[in-house]
């Protein structure tokens, strides 16, 4: 072969690999827009008109029924298997505040806080009987401001409860109370208006949303001390990811930041949801549900949508459901198939394959060069 024919077949071998890599590129590139633009909207399952929701919502694993708190103070069991009212308990002395609630599975126990000092509420914590639909205790305290989150700490038997302060630009406080005997155990101070939190159960640690100082605490619970802040994140709900060891926090106005519970820092932000309040994690499907938006914890990208912002969610592990509710409804979603299966290539990925592409069709071009200068100079 001549050296023009061999220089040709080079240059031709080189175009090969550009084609190649084009078009390996193409592939992921649209498998990336398939991921951003792939977004199913959730089907609703079914719906209890007869119950709304005010700001506290909670499963019960041990009975399998959902326990939902009403701005009028009435606490509804709902069962999960037939999706209709089982008990209803008022808790008094409120006054239009009734406001975070959670489900203590080691004795078997919902507690609900109320009340607002401001406003001539009671300040308190009610305990609920799963077994019963009873009152069993309710738990004040004269230091008591404003009750807001709950959140149970099963490696303790402890209860965290955020207290959302006086209303003046004044530090607020998370009380612990024990469940076993029902009683406040310790205070411990975080930053302004406390509102949302949760537990997470990997490193024993509590998270609570300080909304007026746009910050997260960190509290260990064996020590109850504060062990780190968490700066620049304003977050109106927590939830904590098992699966990834993460915080998601939900923006009340927009987007999620996501937190390391092993770095203690934002990690990743993902826009879209908006409308939030609620949120939860979905530990079948290792998914996020927050306000329209699920989210999967893969790729932090969201992969569905919710038909109406939801302003309370909770996940009910029995069934794979996740339960909403609205100022007028809860409903039911069965999340089996809520995302569309599809490659899930980011932009990170697309990048890196590119600049892979990049360099195998450079050491190309620089081979066919050394090879042509060989055959160039043995011609000579």
């Amino acid at each position: 072969m001549s050296v023009f024919g061999r220089e040709r077949g080079n240059f031709m071998q080189v175009n090969s690999l550009k084609l190649l890599g084009l078009v390996v590129i193409m592939i992921f590139a649209l498998s990336a827009v398939s991921v951003v633009h792939a977004v199913p909207k959730l089907s609703v399952s079914a719906k209890i008109t007869a119950v709304t929701a005010g700001t506290g919502m909670a499963y019960d694993l041990g009975k399998g029924e959902i326990f939902v708190v009403a701005d009028s103070g009435s606490v509804t069991a709902i069962s999960d298997s037939t999706n209709k009212v089982v008990a209803t308990v008022s808790i008094p002395n409120g006054y239009g505040y009734y406001n975070g609630m959670a489900y203590d599975f080691g004795q078997g126990e919902i507690f609900v806080a109320s009340g607002n000092a401001i406003s001539g509420g009671t300040p308190m914590i009610t305990i609920i009987s799963d077994s019963s639909n009873g009152i069993i205790t309710n738990i004040t305290s004269g230091s008591w401001w404003f009750p807001y989150g709950v959140a149970y700490d099963s490696s303790k038997g402890e209860i965290f409860v955020t207290d959302a302060g006086n209303g003046q630009n004044v530090f607020g406080d998370v009380y612990v109370v024990s469940d076993s005997t029902n009683t406040e155990v310790e205070s411990i101070g975080v930053g302004y208006f406390p509102e949302a939190i949760t537990y997470d159960s990997g490193k024993g640690e509590i998270f609570v949303a300080n909304t007026g100082s746009s910050s997260v605490s960190v509290i260990s619970d064996s020590s109850n001390a504060v062990v780190a802040t968490i700066n620049g994140v304003f977050a109106s709900g927590l939830a904590y990811d098992s699966n990834k060891g993460e915080i998601f926090a939900a923006n009340g106005y927009n987007g999620v930041s996501v937190i390391s519970d092993s770095t203690n820092t934002v990690v990743a932000n993902v826009t879209g949801p908006s409308g939030i309040q609620g949120i939860a994690y979905d530990s079948g499907n290792g998914e996020i549900f927050v306000g329209n938006s699920v989210i999967s914890d893969s790729n932090n990208a969201v992969v569905a949508q919710v038909p109406t912002a939801l302003g309370l969610i909770v996940y009910d592990s029995s069934k794979g459901e996740i339960i909403g509710g609205t100022n007028t409804e809860i409903a039911i979603f069965s999340n089996s198939s809520s995302t569309v299966k599809v490659p899930e290539f980011g932009s990170a990925a697309f990048i890196s394959l590119a600049a892979v592409m990049v360099v195998v069709s450079l050491g190309a071009v620089t081979f066919s060069r050394k090879k042509s200068r060989k055959i160039d100079y043995e011609s000579t």
